[in-house]
């Protein structure tokens, strides 16, 4: 006789119930007793490093980030804020909630510049954010690039900076002063030593720079 498939299978009930228990057991050392200054930070660091069996997922690490929602998350509402809230898509394939991927496009158009990865990071912060919610950088690419809102598009640009930067060089040189100490003569009257400097921004070597009365040179 054929098994039916609620005997093999958990209910949608059962497997959030256990993915909260899995949540709740990397938490639990944490809650109610008094703690250490930095007793969180090291805990959620050694979460991070340690491998783990997650209920009903292929992944076997959870971040920092994602420890800290646990805990907040336990904090505000216990044992049911745990559980991942219930899926009303008939099992299909999950997708972005539309308020994380307006929040996605509205930190794509403040900062064109942004990557993928560098939005997805700034959306893990918020606390609307869902704790089992997973976006990979190239996830988040293509749905910008379906919107319209890629680098090219809002900028004319296609390369990422981390830093204020040019894309050429000599599109910026850069120049500053230093005003030294006294130059040693035998004159009554001393004079100050001053440091004149000049680099590209793009290449941050000193090409050259005057010194005192003489010049060096370095190319």
């Amino acid at each position: 006789m054929r098994s039916s498939r609620s005997s093999t299978q958990p209910s949608e009930e059962e497997r959030r119930t256990q993915i909260a228990l899995f949540r709740y057991g990397l938490i639990a050392a944490l809650l109610n007793r008094s703690l250490e200054r930095g007793e969180i930070g090291a805990h959620f660091q050694a979460i991070a490093a340690t491998t783990h069996q997650i209920p009903f997922s292929t992944r076997t690490h959870v971040d920092e980030e994602t420890a800290w929602r646990y805990l907040q998350a336990y904090r505000c509402g216990g044992f049911e804020a745990l559980k991942p809230k219930p899926r009303s898509d008939g099992g299909q394939s999950r997708r972005i909630p539309p308020e994380i991927l307006a929040k996605a496009i509205a930190l794509r158009e403040e900062v064109p510049s942004r990557s993928a990865a560098t939005i997805i990071q700034i959306l893990r912060r918020d606390p609307a954010f869902p704790a089992d919610l997973t976006i990979a950088p190239r996830t988040l690419r293509g749905l910008l690039y379906q919107k319209g809102k890629t680098r090219e598009k809002l900028t004319g640009q296609t390369k990422a900076f981390r830093r204020f930067e040019r894309e050429h060089a000599n599109d910026l040189w850069q120049g500053d002063m230093l005003v030294g100490p006294h130059a040693h003569q035998a004159k009554p009257h001393r004079r100050v030593s001053r440091g004149v400097g000049r680099s590209r921004d793009v290449w941050r070597g000193v090409p050259c720079g005057d010194r005192w009365r003489g010049r060096v040179e370095s190319w």
